[in-house]
């Protein structure tokens, strides 16, 4: 191929590569229609290609060739290979097939790419510049959202899933420092100004998401990448020093961060040792410790009155009476005012229409991680009353004792493709008989409770450990073939891709799996350059 590289048509050929890449790049953030039509342009051009080099139809058996000597491409596929073979001893072919259409790039990348030349170091950039662009206009969409509707955090941009946009973000940013270290040179002031201001604003956006998956990809990878590329931590005395302060800044902020969510939530914020009986209008308190919940340092049902909530509520939300009771108990709770009248006299418009909203906590609309912990530690106090895990945490913790228990029914080969998500939910029902789908739970039961939400144990479900063994492999050692285990894109992407797999099953979204597919043997064939060093 490379003897063909200076004919017009080819260069034609790998500008038309460049324009289609960059439409994947920007429909996994924008568009999944996007996405469709530019992975059949994709294969197209991949069979153009071989027609352009023998200039005779015998090009494309050519490429088919080329991708079954292309040790790293047949072992990348193998991936879809494994999901394949699940799919003849499973009792559900049509989920099962559905998934494999979904799954699909596992496949058509690493056969398209192995009859594609070398990509360029400028395609890369442009990959990387597209990406994060679409991201930055993502996070632009994401603000104005959250500046109308500041109450679900989760759809403040509704195109990618939200914890894999986090995964996008936190990905977005370890591309853009690496594009500060790489031209750090090269790079007028202004650019890199506007990478950091770009880099801020993702940042920015992870704590409205209040994304917990994307700020610990971040850190997690950011560990692993600074302590095993040498390149990073040698450029300079002063970069050297820059990163281990990070790094322990990072390993002591995060539990200590912790430390402080938990002391906030559970530091008792009112006296519990002497309780009044009357409220002030003369009416009798309830105080229940023994069955109430402890929320922000109160416990949920002392300091209550229900006659008097009863009354007041409805005069200054125009509400009848109970609506909204329990999330006006709540509110109240976790802003230390007593469940009354007085209580309710005393909040304001913002905090009513927080209320009617189903905002059940005052620190729910807060932006940063704090109300994330906060929701934990009340479904996990939940939890011990009841026995039902909710919220996003606890489901999840939930799905993966389900899903465990499934791997141990079958451990070598697993329940087959297109099996998973049905035999979850049942055994979700059966472990946790108290799951009930109402309209207050539907979105933790079947959002959370369908789904493991872990990679590894949805491929265990599904394949078994053996296939969950061979599928990690070989997402590990195409690099290593192709020798760019020492590459910091190709690192940083499998890095992150193996964290974000313990908390989402990423490869099951069309959005995610054409990113890290896509993204992956762009980064295998680059034919990388060291960063600029200062002497």
């Amino acid at each position: 191929m490379n003897n063909i590289q200076d004919n017009d048509t080819y260069k034609n050929a790998y500008f038309v590569l460049e324009i289609i890449l960059v439409l994947i790049t920007a429909g996994t953030v924008v568009s999944k229609t996007l996405i469709t039509i530019a992975d059949v342009l994709l294969v197209v051009l991949w069979l153009a290609f071989g027609i352009i080099e023998t200039k005779s139809i015998k090009g494309i058996p050519l490429q088919f060739s080329r991708f079954f000597t292309n040790k790293s491409s047949v072992i990348f596929s193998m991936i879809f290979v494994v999901c394949i073979v699940g799919l003849f001893y499973s009792s559900n072919t049509k989920t099962g097939t559905d998934e494999l259409v979904c799954k699909l790039p596992l496949l058509i990348m690493p056969l398209v790419f192995s009859g594609f030349p070398k990509i360029k170091e400028r395609t890369v950039n442009i990959i990387i510049t597209t990406f994060c662009a679409s991201l930055l206009y993502a996070s632009i969409v994401a603000f104005i959202t959250y500046s109308h509707n500041p109450y679900d955090y989760r759809q403040v941009y509704s195109h990618v899933n939200t914890t894999v946009f986090g995964f996008f973000l936190s990905f977005g940013i370890i591309l853009l420092i690496y594009e500060l270290f790489k031209y750090k040179k090269r790079l007028p002031v202004w650019v890199k100004t506007a990478i950091l201001v770009v880099i801020a604003i993702f940042l920015a956006t992870i704590l409205i998401k209040k994304s917990l998956t994307g700020i610990t990809t971040l850190i997690i990878t950011s560990i692993i990448v600074i302590f095993t590329d040498k390149t990073l931590i040698n450029i300079n005395r002063k970069a050297r020093t820059i990163a281990i302060i990070t790094i322990l800044l990072l390993l002591c902020g995060v539990p200590a961060y912790f430390i402080y969510a938990h002391n906030r939530y559970y530091s008792l914020r009112a006296d519990y040792t002497n309780l009044p009986e009357f409220t002030v209008n003369g009416n009798r308190y309830k105080h229940d410790i023994e069955n109430s919940i402890l929320e922000e340092g109160n416990y949920n049902l002392c300091y209550l009155c229900e006659k008097e909530l009863a009354q007041e509520w409805p005069a200054v939300s125009g509400c009848q009476w109970p609506e909204y009771k329990d999330e006006l108990i709540r509110y109240l709770n976790s802003i230390n005012y007593t469940k009354d009248s007085a209580g309710v006299h005393k909040l304001t418009d913002n905090q009513i229409k927080d209320i009617k909203h189903g905002i059940a906590n005052a620190n729910y609309t807060k932006l940063g991680f704090y109300p994330r912990f906060s929701e934990a530690f009340f479904c996990y106090e939940t939890y011990k009353k009841t026995g039902c895990p909710t919220g996003s945490i606890l489901s999840r913790i939930g799905a993966w004792s389900s899903g465990l228990s499934l791997i141990k029914e079958k451990p070598l080969f697993g329940h087959g493709t297109g099996e998973v998500v049905e035999i979850q939910r049942n055994r979700s029902f059966e472990l946790f008989p108290c799951l009930e789908v109402t309209e207050a739970n539907s979105h933790d039961v079947i959002t959370h409770g369908i789904l493991p939400h872990n990679q590894y144990i949805f491929f265990a479900i599904q394949s078994g450990i053996i296939g969950l063994t061979i599928i990690v492999l070989c997402f590990i050692l195409p690099g290593f073939i192709k020798k760019k285990n020492k590459s910091f894109l190709w690192k940083s992407l499998l890095t992150a891709t193996l964290v974000v797999f313990f908390f989402e099953d990423i490869l099951g979204r069309q959005t995610g799996v054409t990113m890290i597919s896509t993204f992956y043997f762009i980064f295998l064939l680059i034919d990388e350059q060291p960063c600029e060093q200062k002497q």
